[in-house]
């Protein structure tokens, strides 16, 4: 009677499990939410991983600045938006279209890929592999958005998988949208990083000022008009303050003059005049309240690949604390790294004493401190000038991990 009592209730908990990851995590063969009802007093948001985000995550380091990767990136994308065929098959379609002479091996063949993607890999096995591959990343995407909703203390509003890349998401009345969309949005990418001082590279920053000029004085003497303005003598450091410079800060500009100045960093003969190894990335946040002006910070890279000698992937705990060094009402988040982590941050510590290493965070900069000593215990404090709904917050994120590509809200509607 036992037995029989046994094996009915294991028929019945497979059944509810075959019904719960039917209902969560709809298969590929077309079963669709159940969840189709609006609720008066929630939010509905559907959202879609970031093809492009989620391809170059893939991709070989030197291709980055390819055109006619990029050229084909977009290209998809305007594609995908009004058709239904696979975004990898149309990106490789357009790729084709303008280089026939790369094979798609040559821009996956990572590290990381390098037991699915050799020199040898026909473009039909690579498609099937990044196929899989973005299969992975939206699944990894729906479990991490899980997470964030239980740590919010939204455990009901699960992620429906609508399709390939897409979720539904039903919220209970949410009076702060912004956050809630900050919460869910932010990829979370925590990384720490090696810096030069800015002695180091500042001669190579003269190069780039006179290299822009001469540019400029060209331009002008085609010009019939021919006039000079301040910034055609000096185009970089017109934009770029550097009379403050310390340490890992180069300088500050204006908001409105930093897409200008990745302009400048990205030409091709601007980075032939720096060092191989130099990053540079901005200040998270500007340096005063009601402020304009962001720190610009000079990264070193020591791997091969550009990628951190540390990130956010190594952590195990984290909590919202109130900043006791700090004069105003600011909070940090204290992080607690596992053995890994804990071995890999000693060693980054202790080859930079007397050095800063730089915190950041979805790619801005959150603090650059001077390292006194080796740090061994695996416990560490990053500091951002947080409030503390951004510290709560961005402990939750770096405590459930961060999404493996960009997510976007397509569609958004609010039931009074």
């Amino acid at each position: 009677m036992k037995k029989w009592l046994l094996v009915l209730f294991l028929i019945i908990s497979v059944a509810y499990l075959l019904f719960a990851v039917n209902t969560v995590w709809p298969d590929r063969m077309g079963k669709s939410s159940t969840k189709d009802t609006p609720v008066n007093g929630r939010t509905r948001l559907v959202l879609e991983i970031d093809y492009q985000d989620a391809l170059r995550s893939l991709l070989f380091f030197s291709y980055a600045s390819d055109e006619s990767f990029n050229k084909a990136l977009e290209a998809a994308v305007s594609r995908k938006q009004t058709g239904k065929k696979d975004f990898v098959d149309l990106f490789a379609e357009e790729y084709r279209k303008l280089n026939e002479e790369v094979p798609l091996a040559a821009l996956f063949s990572t590290y990381e890929m390098r037991d699915r993607i050799t020199d040898e890999s026909s473009d039909t096995e690579v498609i099937q592999v990044l196929k899989e591959e973005l299969e992975t990343i939206s699944r990894n995407t729906y479990l991490t958005l899980l997470a964030r909703l239980s740590r919010f203390g939204m455990e009901d509003a699960i992620p429906e998988y609508v399709n390939k890349g897409r979720f539904l998401i039903t919220l209970p009345g949410v009076k702060d949208t912004e956050r809630i969309h900050s919460f869910l949005l932010s990829k979370g990418n925590l990384e720490f990083w090696e810096t030069f001082d800015c002695s180091e590279i500042f001669s190579a920053l003269e190069s780039v000022d006179h290299y822009l000029a001469s540019i400029r004085q060209q331009a002008i003497q085609e010009d019939e008009a021919g006039l000079v303005l301040p910034e055609d003598e000096n185009p970089l450091f017109y934009l770029l303050n550097t009379a403050f410079s310390q340490g890992v800060d180069i300088g500050y500009a204006e908001e409105k003059d930093i897409d200008k100045l990745n302009e400048y960093f990205s030409m091709p003969q601007v980075k032939d005049l720096l060092p191989r190894n130099l990053i540079f990335k901005w200040s998270a946040k500007p340096l005063q309240d009601n402020s304009s002006l962001f720190k610009l910070y000079d990264i070193k890279s020591t791997y091969y690949n550009y990628r951190p000698p540390l990130t956010g992937e190594v952590i195990i705990d984290t909590r919202s604390v109130v900043d006791t060094y700090c004069k105003t009402d600011s909070y940090l988040i204290d992080v607690l790294l596992n053995k890994t982590g804990t071995e890999m941050f000693a060693k980054l510590t202790r080859d930079n004493i007397g050095r800063e290493i730089a915190i950041v965070l979805d790619n801005r900069v959150c603090c650059a401190p001077i390292i006194q000593d080796e740090i061994t215990g695996g416990y560490l404090k990053v500091s951002g000038d947080f409030s503390k709904e951004e510290a709560e917050d961005l402990a939750a994120i770096l405590k459930t991990g961060s999404l493996a590509a960009a997510v976007c809200v397509l569609e958004e509607e609010i039931f009074e």
